[in-house]
């Protein structure tokens, strides 16, 4: 009976942490938060300025809030991450006039820097720990589904919420970060080895080799290994194409924000922006699963390639598509299936070929 407790132990753990990743994209101003701003006292320009402010900031809080997450933990990471959440949409209420909301911008920046990566580390973390690397991106697809189904229906409930009351619609928003704080305090996270550690390991020797020889071969051997540039150029290379697709991707969330802003100027109510906003969201939902489906069926390289050209393809059709206002509708969230496709993959490909030489080197620390 004990034996099956511990074995349920860390699947009730990783179901627990899966809806926790679900719960977090009920985000109630998703869809509006600009619109908001420009109805208290922000003009185009000062908006677009928050809105470039924003995704800046998750740029440059990256790094430092990237040491809190190795330094003491995902968790603990995310936990931080979530109480300036609530912190901001409390904030978003207080603040008046340009400075006072390029400072929430920058909060909440600031929030989602010690949300990401930390979030799906602990996914890949936990579920690695209860069933193997190779389940990490079914779990993560069906997750993400989840976060974008929550994040459209957020999206909808926000838009009707907003045009009756932007005070509730913000109270709201706080005491579902608070909800989420209770369910992230309640989620164990697996104690993972430090990366000096070995997971496989070092060949035995045999009684007649000269330990000093072997010593001194291991030490040339991982010291040529460590800097020799060509020994990592694929990895090298293909972390430079993941740069230049993580400003695509950016590029294009800035996009998707900045179409409030379009649609509050043409007069477009807001819960028609939030309608939108529910389509979209939706889409990336039906993305995480189809790229769960495909690269089940096709290599990884050739999902990645065909997912690029299709992505670029789509976003270049929206210009043509901007003359008519219903053509726009329904190519938008065309574009950002294929963007949401794209960046699944290649977020997905990058934690499991991360993880690859830990498992399949040995440590030069024990030789």
């Amino acid at each position: 009976m004990q034996f099956l407790q511990r074995a349920a132990a860390p699947d009730h753990n990783l179901r627990l942490y899966c809806l926790y990743l679900a719960s977090t994209g009920f985000v109630l101003d998703r869809a509006v938060f600009l619109v908001y701003m420009g109805q208290h006292g922000l003009n185009v320009q000062q908006v677009a300025l928050c809105e470039a402010i924003f995704q800046l900031g998750t740029v440059l809080f990256e790094i430092p809030t990237g040491w809190v997450s190795d330094r003491f933990g995902r968790k603990a990471s995310m936990l931080t991450g979530t109480a300036l959440l609530a912190a901001y949409n409390v904030g978003m209420l207080l603040a008046h006039g340009f400075i006072g909301y390029i400072s929430m911008m920058l909060l909440c920046a600031f929030a989602y820097t010690f949300l990401s990566g930390s979030d799906t580390s602990l996914l890949y973390e936990l579920v690695e720990t209860g069933h193997g690397s190779k389940r990490y991106l079914s779990y993560s697809s069906k997750t993400m589904a989840g976060q974008q189904i929550m994040m459209g229906v957020s999206a909808l409930l926000g838009g009707l919420l907003a045009a009756h009351s932007w005070t509730m619609l913000y109270l709201l928003m706080s005491g579902v970060y608070v909800v989420e704080l209770v369910m992230l305090v309640a989620v164990h996270e697996p104690k993972v080895k430090p990366d000096s550690d070995c997971r496989v390991p070092a060949p035995a020797l045999h009684p007649d080799t000269d330990t000093d020889t072997v010593h001194h071969t291991s030490y040339n051997y991982w010291r040529i290994r460590s800097t020799h540039w060509t020994t990592y150029a694929p990895i090298w290379a293909f972390v430079g194409f993941l740069a230049a697709s993580a400003a695509l991707d950016m590029t294009a969330m800035s996009y998707q924000n900045s179409s409030q802003i379009i649609f509050a100027t043409t007069g477009i109510s807001l819960p028609a922006i939030g309608l939108f906003a529910a389509l979209s969201k939706l889409a990336n939902a039906a993305a995480y699963l189809l790229t769960s489906l495909l690269t089940k069926r096709f290599n990884r390289t050739t999902v990645l390639i065909w997912l690029c050209a299709a992505q670029a393809l789509s976003f270049i059709m929206l210009p043509i598509a901007a003359a008519k206002p219903t053509a726009l509708l329904a190519a938008s969230p065309l574009a950002l299936l294929f963007r949401r496709c794209y960046s699944s993959s290649w977020k997905a490909s990058l934690r499991i070929i991360w993880s690859v030489p830990r498992e399949h080197e040995y440590c030069p620390s024990s030789l």
